[in-house]
């Protein structure tokens, strides 16, 4: 795996080359101060383009975090072209960040996932490989994680049978990728009756987004999936593949963020699942935080889904917090 520039967007992005040669854009956002060893690496949920972290000002994780005197990097880890995995995606995730430390000389790394990016971060920790950095010691190649609404048990998830036999037809016929774009114009469309619906209700908390209208987020942030993508999640889902290893977050520090929403207890299985794994008196015991974005935690909203990575709150409520929670334990990896 190496890095290859690019010269096409501003910020500049950047090729990633992952497994069977397959590319992947990341971009990097110079803190607004010096030039910073620390870094915080955001990766987006399912079908979401990263440019969905800097929307609108008042929801802007890239700036929130430049102006801490960080780095961030984005990436978008559905490939260029062609048609890729979970398990391709982590190992490119993987192995870029390991590029970050060993390569470019990042000395921190904390890694934020949204929803699907979450479980992504967790399937690029099953592979990781000690770093040899200092003196021939071990470090992981993470600092911390921050998982935001992320549905780490998909085993049972609710999919429905016309989203199976629509994924299985697009299979059949030789489509490489769902294609959101193609129905992003008519979604929009629709805006004004799908936030009505019972389905885009639990999806997000329409009264914490006021700010941006439903229509501009289907345009700008939905984005084509790979079919193999789509594919691993049903095989998941169906109780195939396992996406973690609970082995991997023995060391690392992990904030769960989750909101008032049917995907928060989705989201906040992983700390049963590391109870289970980590037992009391366990000689390494897990880590974690939790952050739950709810009124009754002095939040200003009960943040849904979508709002907990476009909420009209968010700077106010959850980014400090992340951002607090990432100071307080950056030298607390058991193993960096």
């Amino acid at each position: 795996m190496f890095i290859v520039p690019q010269h096409t967007y501003r910020p500049l992005p950047e090729l990633l080359l992952g497994p069977r040669g397959l590319q992947f854009q990341f971009w990097r956002h110079p803190a607004a101060t010096t030039s910073s060893r620390e870094a915080v690496i955001l990766l987006s949920g399912f079908g979401i383009h990263p440019r969905a972290f800097s929307l609108r000002a008042h929801c802007d994780w890239i700036a929130h975090w430049q102006g801490a005197g960080m780095d961030v990097f984005t990436i978008d880890l559905l490939p260029l072209a062609g048609d890729c995995t979970l398990a391709e995606q982590a190992r490119a995730l993987h192995d870029w960040c390991t590029s970050l430390r060993t390569a470019a000389g990042y000395t921190t790394l904390h890694a934020v996932g949204f929803s699907l990016g979450g479980l992504q971060w967790l399937a690029a920790l099953a592979q990781q490989r000690p770093l040899n950095l200092i003196h021939g010691e071990n470090q992981s190649f993470l600092s911390t994680l921050a998982l935001v609404e992320a549905p780490v048990d998909l085993s049972g998830y609710p999919i429905s049978t016309p989203a199976r036999m629509t994924l299985r037809g697009l299979q059949i016929f030789g489509f490489s990728r769902i294609p959101y774009r193609w129905l992003n114009p008519i979604l929009a469309l629709l805006a004004p009756l799908l936030q009505k619906t019972a389905s885009w209700q639990k999806w997000a908390n329409f009264n914490n987004l006021q700010q941006i209208p439903l229509a501009e987020i289907i345009t700008q942030t939905f984005d084509n999936v790979p079919i193999g993508v789509a594919r691993q999640l049903l095989r998941w889902i169906d109780g195939h593949e396992p996406s973690y290893q609970p082995a991997a977050l023995a060391d690392l520090p992990v904030l769960l963020v989750y909101g008032a929403n049917p995907y928060s207890a989705r989201a906040q299985v992983l700390a049963d699942e590391l109870a289970r794994a980590f037992p009391a008196g366990s000689a390494q015991p897990p880590q974690l935080t939790l952050l739950p974005c709810q009124r009754a935690a002095a939040c200003r909203a009960d943040y849904g889904h979508a709002d907990l990575l476009l909420g009209d709150e968010l700077r106010r409520d959850v980014l400090p917090a992340i951002q607090a929670w990432q100071l307080a334990n950056r030298g607390r990896n058991r193993t960096s």
